[in-house]
């Protein structure tokens, strides 16, 4: 078999790692090692197996044992153990593709846990369910029941929940996300021994393989004091500069104030959660059809960028000037500010492919609009459920966060410019310059700040009949330029140029349409929340998408919307219910976005 036969479904369903892993030398040496085996041994091995490695904080904090029992009543019995050491260098190989976007505060911050003195558990694990009952393989349904360390509020019912995660970095397990990641792992984690781990992957499930697990935790336990993995002390301020706080994290590491290093390393842990990514990971977790509960918020994927960046790249709300006195259209230069991916985001995530994929935009905070259209059975059924942007500025922000979160790992979410702004003014990037923009931001909580603030520009989904679309808010270049059905061909020849697919989807303009232009389509679901059109009040506009193209839409209740964005005491109630019940033409809504064609 090639490196790339190991790279197709089952064994990951993520483009990403289908075009990373071909040229990941632990993987090829993996894959060329595999090639010997049966292939029922094979599907044994990564498809019914996986495996989770307990860290050192497991060991001293004593969840092992509460770990294993909380996995056999999940359907995962351990077939064996090995311990592993994981220095500096293999955490670094080991989480290559994440760990580039990691602050290096929080990077030294682990060093300190994984080489604290116990080793790490490589637990094997079979899952007695079985990929053929559950649908899915060992690994991913392992990874959706872990939970995640960051987004802790949607850890319920999950491994780390059970055991108690308070802190990122004090997360006391890990697991691969997929069978690719599992193969790769292995030849990372083991490189002397991975015949002996592989081997007890494809084991038979037998009472042994828990008792020698349940030894191996034992004689670490012994081995190694107890800590309760609590500060002795009250937490001191985090030092704001990133680089202090790296030196302030280096001091803790040398030891020099006579404290336990388990107490340096709970001080270290606390000091530095929170901390923003400070880039896009190389790779992120696979796309998300396999999973019901999200991981590590956000929804969206990877982080995009810190509040640093968006300091470099955002300025307050200003007009933006896209013509000149004469009325002749120019196209972006040094008169307007684009707003296109964050520093250091890169190119957009690829997913699929996938059957059906529901598309809704410009919630603002909607919540009677956004149930219903929530509730209808083609959104349920799709793949995906792609959120074009502008998703919480509006009278419910919280809420529609917590809708959102809801969807699991089926929501893709991208960044609109209001997106941008909530983001910018809850981080204290910019200032708000209204009422309502305080307002707004305040109704936000940190974790629905850090959610927004971490929104990719634009992504790209496979979709069967349709090929590969291309989403984003306003266009491939700034999430505040207009795309309408009366954008001239040139103009969005221009505006589309940057993207690799044949069917491009914005929102921004609140305009439903589907039409073909400059050789491409050009779709926009309309808006969820507050659309301009001329239908009946109470109209929620979406689409389906997969194999076709299919515009929808949803009846609500306007009244209960109106009166929700007053009880909000919304400072701009007033007009946001009036465009509920008196929205503006279309046509003219088109006219003047021609006419500006870059609108905050």
């Amino acid at each position: 078999m090639t490196v790339h036969a190991w790279l197709k479904a089952p064994l990951t369903h993520d483009p990403v790692r289908r075009h990373t892993y071909p040229d990941d030398v632990y993987f090829r040496e993996m894959a060329a090692f595999l090639d010997g085996w049966e292939p029922e041994r094979t599907d044994r091995a990564l498809l019914a197996s996986t495996f989770v490695m307990f860290k050192p904080d497991a060991v001293v904090g004593r969840r092992v044992e509460p770990a294993l029992a909380f996995l056999a009543g999940h359907g995962f019995e351990p077939l064996g153990a090995l311990t592993v050491r994981v220095d500096a260098r293999v955490c670094r190989e080991l989480w290559r593709y994440q760990i580039n976007a990691a602050p290096l505060a929080v990077i030294r911050a682990v060093d300190m846990i994984l080489e604290s003195g116990p080793p790490c558990v490589f637990v094997a694990l079979r899952d007695t369910r079985g990929p053929r009952r559950t649908g899915t393989s060992a690994a991913e349904r392992l990874a959706e029941l872990k939970g995640s360390s960051k987004n802790r509020a949607v850890n319920g019912g999950s491994l780390r929940g059970a055991l108690g995660c308070e802190l990122m970095c004090l997360n006391f397990a890990h697991a691969p996300d997929d069978p690719a990641d599992l193969i790769r792992e292995v030849g990372v984690l083991l490189p002397g021994r991975r015949e002996q781990a592989l081997s007890l992957l494809a084991a038979d499930l037998s009472p042994r393989g828990a008792a020698e697990t349940g030894a191996v935790a034992r004689a670490l336990y012994a081995a190694h004091p107890a800590h309760p993995l609590t500060r002795p002390a009250p937490p001191s301020e985090a030092p704001g500069d990133p680089m202090a706080l790296l030196e302030r994290v280096e001091e803790l590491a040398d030891g020099g104030d006579g404290r336990p290093l388990w107490d340096r390393i709970v001080i270290a842990a606390e000091l530095v959660e929170g901390l923003p990514s400070e880039g896009r990971p190389l790779i992120g977790p696979p796309p998300g059809r396999h999973f019901t509960r999200p991981r590590a918020a956000p929804l969206a994927g990877p982080p995009a960028a810190t509040t640093a960046d968006r300091r470099r790249r955002t300025s307050a709300p200003r007009p933006h000037s896209s013509r000149t006195p004469g009325g002749q259209a120019l196209m972006p230069d040094a008169e307007v500010e684009l707003h296109g991916p964050a520093h250091g985001e890169g190119p957009p995530r690829r997913y699929g492919p996938v059957a059906r994929v529901a598309v809704l935009s410009d919630v603002h905070a909607n919540i009677p609009a956004f149930d219903a259209v929530l509730a209808e059975p083609d959104v349920a059924r799709a793949d995906f459920v792609v959120l074009c942007g502008d998703l919480t500025w509006g009278p419910e922000p919280q809420e529609t966060y917590e809708r959102i979160l809801g969807l699991g790992e089926r929501a893709l979410c991208l960044r609109g410019n209001a997106d941008r702004y909530a983001a910018g003014i809850g981080t204290a990037a910019l200032a708000a310059d209204t009422p309502r923009q305080a307002w707004i931001a305040e109704r936000h909580s940190p974790e629905a700040i850090a959610f927004l603030d971490r929104l990719p520009f634009g992504l790209v989904v496979e979709i069967e009949g349709l090929g590969p679309v291309h989403f984003c808010h306003g266009s491939p270049r700034s999430d505040h330029e207009l795309v309408t059905p009366g954008t001239p061909s040139e103009r969005f020849a221009e505006l589309s140029a940057p993207i690799d697919a044949r069917v491009l989807v914005t929102g921004h303009s609140h305009l439903q349409f589907d039409r073909a232009v400059a050789g491409l389509r050009s779709v926009n679901p309309g808006s969820v929340g507050l659309p301009y059109h001329t239908g009946e009040p109470g109209t929620a506009y979406w689409a389906l998408l997969g194999p076709d193209v299919s515009l929808r839409a949803s009846r609500y209740d306007v009244e209960d919307a109106i009166a929700r964005a007053r009880a909000a005491v919304d400072p701009d109630a007033e007009r946001y219910t009036d465009t509920l019940v008196n929205a503006p033409d279309p046509e003219k809504i088109v006219a003047e976005a021609e006419r500006l064609i870059f609108v905050n």
